[in-house]
C-alpha cells in the first residue's frame, strides 16, 4: 500500500462536507459542512484536483450542499430543499428548481427522472427534470442507490431487500434479500457488501446501530455468501464497479467516535489486503473508492472550519 497526500485545502464548517470527484478525475466538488460560520455564504466550491486550488464558488442561497449526481456536461446538485443544474467547467446555472423533495443525500438518475433519498427516511423523491413534477414512493427505511449492471436498484438496510427500479412507472421488483444494516455497497458489479447490525426506533425514526464489527459479503453470480468478523468498530463500506476491493471505515483504538483507520478487503475471499491510519490528528472524512482516494480530516473548531486532505493509494 502508498499513500500519497497531495494537497490540503481549509473548507467552512466543522464536518459533513460534501466532496465529489467529477467522473474524469480533474475536479473536485467541494461544499460546505456543518457549522460553516455564516449561512449566508453557505457554498459548493469547484477544486482542482491536482493541487487543491479553488478554482470557482456558487453560493446555495443559505442552504447547505447535500448530493451530487452526473446529467451529460451538467451536474445535478441537491441542497436542504433546491435543486440545481450546473455547467460542471465553471458551475455556471442552467436551471433551478425550488419545490423538490427535502434533504435528499443520494441522488440517481433515469432518464429525466431524478431519484432522491435520504437514507433515515422511508420514502424515495421522484422528481421529473422536464416538467418539474415530483412524487414520494413508500418503500423501506435506509434506501442506498446502487447500479447493478447498469440498472438502477436500491437497498433497504433496515430490511435487507434489493430492489430493481423503473422510475417511468414507479414499479420495483426484489432481486435479492439479504441481511439488514447499517452500510452497504457493490464491488465490480458482483459482490454485494453489507455491514450487519440492528435497527432501532427512536421517536418517529428508526436509526441503525452506530457501528459494527460484522461483515457479510453475497457473491450475486454464484449466490454465495461469506462472513468477515472485524476487529474493530466499522461505520461504513465503499467499493467500486471496476474493483474487488472492499474499503471498511473504522475507528481506532480507544474511546474514538470518528473514523481514523481503512481496512481493505478482498471481496472475493474476504481476506484483508492492507490498512491505512489516518495522519496523526485526522480522521477518514471520506473514500472514493472510484478513484482509489482518501480525504482526511482536521477539525479546527475555534475557526469553525475544517483542514481536508486529498490522498491517492496505489
Amino acid at each position: 500500500m502508498g499513500l500519497d497526500i497531495k494537497w490540503s485545502a481549509t473548507l467552512p464548517g466543522d464536518s459533513h462536507h460534501l466532496l465529489a470527484i467529477d467522473p474524469a478525475g480533474a475536479r473536485l466538488y467541494a461544499g460546505d459542512g456543518w457549522g460553516s460560520p455564516s449561512y449566508a455564504s453557505l457554498s459548493l466550491r469547484l477544486i482542482d484536483m491536482n493541487n487543491g486550488r479553488e478554482l470557482v464558488r456558487l453560493r446555495t442561497r443559505y442552504q447547505r450542499p447535500r448530493s451530487i449526481t452526473y446529467r451529460g456536461s451538467d451536474l445535478v446538485l441537491s441542497t436542504d430543499s433546491r435543486l440545481f443544474q450546473l455547467r460542471r467547467s465553471d458551475l455556471g446555472v442552467r436551471k433551478l428548481w425550488e419545490h423538490v423533495p427535502k434533504l435528499a443525500d443520494a441522488l440517481e438518475i433515469e432518464s429525466d427522472k431524478l431519484l432522491m433519498t435520504n437514507w433515515l427516511r422511508p420514502t424515495a423523491g421522484i422528481f421529473n427534470l422536464e416538467s418539474g413534477h415530483s412524487g414520494r414512493w413508500l418503500l423501506e427505511a435506509g434506501l442506498r442507490p446502487l447500479r447493478l449492471q447498469r440498472r438502477l436498484a436500491v437497498y433497504s438496510l433496515s430490511s435487507g431487500l434489493l430492489r430493481s427500479l423503473d422510475l417511468a412507472t414507479r414499479s420495483s421488483e426484489i432481486i435479492f434479500r439479504g441481511a439488514v444494516g447499517r452500510w452497504v455497497a457493490l464491488a465490480a458489479d458482483r459482490w454485494l457488501a453489507v455491514l450487519t447490525g440492528p435497527w432501532k426506533r427512536t421517536g418517529n425514526i428508526e436509526e441503525p446501530a452506530t457501528a459494527t464489527r460484522e461483515l457479510i459479503v453475497y457473491d450475486l453470480s454464484k449466490g454465495t455468501e461469506r462472513t468477515k468478523h472485524l476487529s474493530r468498530d466499522t461505520v461504513a463500506v465503499e467499493a467500486s464497479n471496476s474493483s474487488p476491493y472492499l474499503w471498511l471505515i473504522q475507528r481506532g483504538p480507544g474511546p474514538r467516535v470518528l473514523p481514523s483507520i481503512i481496512e481493505r478487503v478482498d471481496a472475493e475471499t474476504c481476506k484483508t489486503v492492507d490498512t491505512i491510519a489516518a495522519p496523526s490528528g485526522n480522521d477518514v472524512v471520506q473514500v472514493v473508492a472510484d478513484h482509489a482516494v482518501v480525504f482526511f480530516g482536521r477539525t479546527l473548531y475555534r475557526e469553525r472550519q475544517a483542514v481536508i486532505s486529498c490522498a491517492t493509494v496505489a
